[in-house]
């Protein structure tokens, strides 16, 4: 019964963890989703990674915070570097707020929860 539990959980934080990271390879943003994002974090005055389609100057990844926002481009800081880079929303498939996913922040706490309840289970097996 034990290992079947632990398999049913491992099972389980296997498809939550690995499930988003799995989606995200062809997932690519509208600029209005791209917009929202770069709103989002110029109001929290927290940095962006920008993943582009293709690679500019050797790197497909770029962080930074939000300079400016326009209809057509955007501009950030880069964190590197400290230059102002401009990106079109066209050359760009993601842009994310710098940190854990939602998602990722979802699957550890599933996890812990589920180490829990099989601690709990575990210390009542014992006692009987």
């Amino acid at each position: 019964m034990r290992r079947e539990v632990v398999s049913s959980v491992i099972s389980l934080l296997v498809l939550l963890v690995g499930y988003p990271a799995v989606a995200q390879d062809t997932y690519k943003q509208t600029p209005a989703q791209m917009k929202g994002n770069l709103q989002k974090a110029t109001k929290k005055d927290k940095p962006v990674e920008v993943v582009l389609n293709k690679k500019v100057d050797g790197q497909k990844k770029y962080v930074g915070r939000v300079k400016n926002v326009l209809d057509d481009s955007f501009e950030i800081t880069d964190e590197q570097t400290n230059q102002i880079r401009t990106f079109l929303y066209v050359d760009v498939k993601e842009v994310r707020g710098k940190g854990w996913p939602v998602a990722a922040k979802i699957g550890v706490g599933a996890g812990i929860g589920a180490a829990v309840l099989f601690g709990i289970y575990s210390g009542m097996q014992s006692i009987d």
